[in-house]
């Protein structure tokens, strides 16, 4: 090695400090014009925000409501209630369109359903016929027994032969 190989070094260093220094000075630049520092400044508020929205937003749109007999929470979009079998969302009788329970008019074609009101001072008789359902079983060669709905006859899983009524029709199971 010669001595001149350190001062050669020394200037390689010197043009590659300022390539780096006028390399990120015109990316500064850069930086600032496409990118105004007020936004440097709000990013971070604007995150806040909308972590604050997020906290607090099931308060202001729940996806879930109460039963009305038996003050469940069950989903918007459920068809009855999984405790007690209140039929939540009902057909519309002219347009067959989902209405809700409680709904008076059908968003769709507007049908205007009556409620049955019954004054106070009329007594009803009602007569309740029970039909005689025999539940059926059918026995696999493995061995594993198959509980059916009596109402509708679907096949229900081991997991759903503890529910009070069945999911596809709604019938009472216990």
């Amino acid at each position: 090695m010669s001595a001149e190989s350190p001062d050669i070094e020394r200037e390689t260093l010197k043009y590659v400090c300022v390539l780096v220094v006028i390399v990120l000075t015109i990316i500064a630049f850069l930086g600032i014009f496409l990118f105004d520092f007020f936004w440097v400044f709000m990013l971070p508020f604007a995150f806040f925000i909308i972590i604050a929205i997020q906290a607090f937003s099931h308060y202001f749109w729940r996806a879930e409501r109460k039963c009305p007999r038996c003050e469940t929470q069950v989903s918007l979009y459920t068809d009855r209630c999984p405790n007690c079998g209140f039929q939540l969302i009902t057909k519309c009788p002219q347009c067959n369109a989902p209405m809700r329970y409680d709904d008076e008019t059908c968003n769709k074609c507007g049908y205007t359903t009556k409620k049955l009101v019954i004054p106070d001072n009329v007594e009803l008789e009602f007569e309740y016929k029970e039909k005689d359902y025999t539940k059926k079983k059918l026995q696999q060669p493995t061995g594993e027994v198959f509980a059916f709905c009596p109402h509708c006859g679907s096949k229900l899983s081991k997991d759903q032969q503890n529910l009070r009524y069945c999911e596809i029709c709604g019938g009472k199971l216990r």
